[in-house]
């Protein structure tokens, strides 16, 4: 019986470990796609690609944070519904991609952040966008 029960949790941490370290990732290195949705201001979806696309380098405050609908109605109006072309560097831990995205040739961080509408993410960019 000791042995059953542990090879039932053998079974169940390889399960666990599966499913955290094996499973793929996000596949799409580079996607173009028109944007359908924004959930705030650096986290929006993308047509044609599953997962919702978190911006490299920015943190915008929460919808229910002060600034938070102003940051998601600014960024509404720049990309939704506008085709954006995205490079991943990441899948995070909510199996977001995290991307740096264009419309056009412009970083959409850029845009965002000169607009005052997110703060750069120091410790992710490291001062790539030049105010850490």
């Amino acid at each position: 019986m000791k042995h059953l029960s542990s090879l039932l949790t053998l079974l169940a941490f390889l399960g666990f470990i599966y499913v955290i370290y094996i499973t793929p990732d996000d596949p799409d290195d580079t996607f173009t796609g028109r944007v359908t949705w924004v959930t705030d201001g650096d986290t929006f979806k993308v047509s044609g690609h599953e997962w919702p696309i978190r911006i490299w380098g920015i943190d915008a405050p929460e919808r229910d944070n002060a600034g938070g609908q102003a940051s998601k109605a600014y960024v509404t109006r720049l990309i939704k519904g506008k085709t954006v072309t995205c490079e991943k560097v990441a899948v995070d831990r909510y199996k977001r991609t995290v991307a740096t995205c264009f419309l056009g040739d412009n970083d959409i961080a850029e845009i965002i952040l000169s607009n005052g509408h997110a703060r750069e993410y120091c410790s992710f960019s490291r001062g790539y966008y030049g105010s850490c």
